[in-house]
């Protein structure tokens, strides 16, 4: 009998053994992701306008929220925080963890609607950016918070702020110059002198109107006088007027093309029954912002 060529090089072949006998696989690893303990992941729209992530510690989920741009982790509120714009990314991350059976709380579906109508919205942080250096260095952390929330509510700019937020947000809507600013008199050339300081506008671009001419002018505004014989013409950059001479001055306000107006120190217009109330408010309600 002739012996085959494994017979003779001693080598044994290969056998498929039948599944009945075949060794079985530890069950450990045909565990699926039901079976392994559940992580729980909730997905919140934080009072920030940022999205925040809470589950209980994970490493392998800690590291990946590293990942996602811009996250942050809030140690105070102990959730991981990213912009709206990231949240894609993170609504992946269940699916991409290894050995974790997370289970997801998503965004209620009307936050998601609200994200998505405000994502078509153009990106209002490029206003923010319109702020020159020389005053964003200046602003305080709340200074700066409040200013992105006027920008944010843009069609409805509440119509007082502090001086500084206020030139700051001015700074954001240059191009619906020129600004009328209400103040109360004792504040009109310290409104002027900080206009002029911290956006760099040539002084006699800045109109400052009292009720009579007197006094030196060295700052170089352009100064007009209410009891002037002939009509005002506020034609400047900003133009800066007293609570007391919007009553007397209101047919020349109401038919300008102002559409910003900055109301400083409004509780001046606390008493609805008040001449500069009745007088200012039509005025403060027909402009844009």
């Amino acid at each position: 009998m002739e012996l085959d060529e494994w017979e003779l090089s001693g080598e044994v072949p290969s056998r498929t053994l039948p599944a009945s006998v075949a060794p079985k696989a530890n069950p450990a690893d045909q565990c699926s992701k039901e079976q392994l303990p559940k992580v729980s992941l909730k997905f919140i729209l934080h009072a920030t306008g940022n999205i925040a992530a809470k589950f209980p510690y994970n490493q392998v989920l800690v590291d990946a929220f590293r990942k996602i741009p811009k996250a942050t982790w809030n140690a105070k509120e102990r959730l991981w925080m990213f912009p709206q714009s990231s949240l894609s990314l993170a609504e992946k991350v269940p699916c991409e963890v290894p050995g974790c059976n997370i289970e997801v709380e998503n965004l209620h579906p009307l936050v998601q609607r609200a994200i998505a109508a405000a994502s078509a919205l153009p990106d209002l942080q490029e206003l923010y950016h319109r702020i020159p250096k020389s005053i964003e260095s200046k602003l305080l952390p709340f200074q700066r918070e409040g200013v992105r929330y006027v920008i944010s509510t843009v069609e409805s700019f509440p119509p007082q702020a502090f001086l500084c937020d206020a030139i700051a947000v001015a700074a954001c809507i240059r191009d619906s110059w020129p600004v009328l600013i209400l103040a109360p008199s004792s504040l009109r050339l310290h409104w002027a002198s900080m206009i002029e300081q911290w956006l760099n506008i040539p002084p006699s671009d800045i109109v400052v109107v009292f009720s009579q001419m007197g006094g030196s002018n060295r700052s170089g505004f352009t100064i007009l006088s209410s009891n002037s014989k002939g009509d005002i013409h506020l034609d400047g950059l900003f133009n800066i007027i007293s609570y007391d001479l919007v009553a007397k001055l209101e047919n020349v306000l109401m038919a300008s093309e102002f559409k910003v107006v900055i109301a400083d120190e409004s509780h001046f217009l606390k008493n609805a029954q008040a001449k500069r109330t009745t007088a200012s408010l039509p005025i403060i309600k027909v402009f844009l912002f």
